[in-house]
């Protein structure tokens, strides 16, 4: 029986020590020159809400169970509707764990993404 009570709490010591890690944080940079509404990211799992960024700011990060160098993300810019559609991510690679920006530029009318890592 003192077997079976120390093995308990052996694992209960194990696995409250094991700590998973945040994941891939994304956050959206807005580097467009002009302000960004109803911004929502999907990077195949979902859509996320960024809501609104002024003019140079980037918003707070939010984690992802799964994300690639770039997602569908639409924004407003003033009563303009921008889209990046991908068609797949056949051939991409998930991003490792860890913190990521997506900087985003409109140029002539389409919407760009650059990834960076923080």
């Amino acid at each position: 029986m003192k077997r079976f009570a120390f093995l308990i709490v052996f694992l209960a010591v194990i696995l409250g020590c094991t700590r998973e890690g945040d994941g891939v944080e994304i956050r959206v940079g807005n580097a467009c020159g002009a302000d960004l509404q109803n911004i929502v990211v999907n990077t195949s799992s979902g859509n996320v809400q960024y809501g609104e960024l002024k003019a140079g700011e980037v918003s707070a990060y939010k984690v992802f169970d799964i994300a690639y160098r770039y997602a569908f993300i639409q924004v407003n810019m003033g009563d303009e509707v921008y889209t990046f559609q991908p068609i797949d991510y056949v051939g991409e690679e998930p991003l490792t764990e860890g913190r990521y920006t997506y900087e985003l530029t409109i140029i002539d009318r389409n919407l760009f993404i650059k990834l960076k890592t923080d």
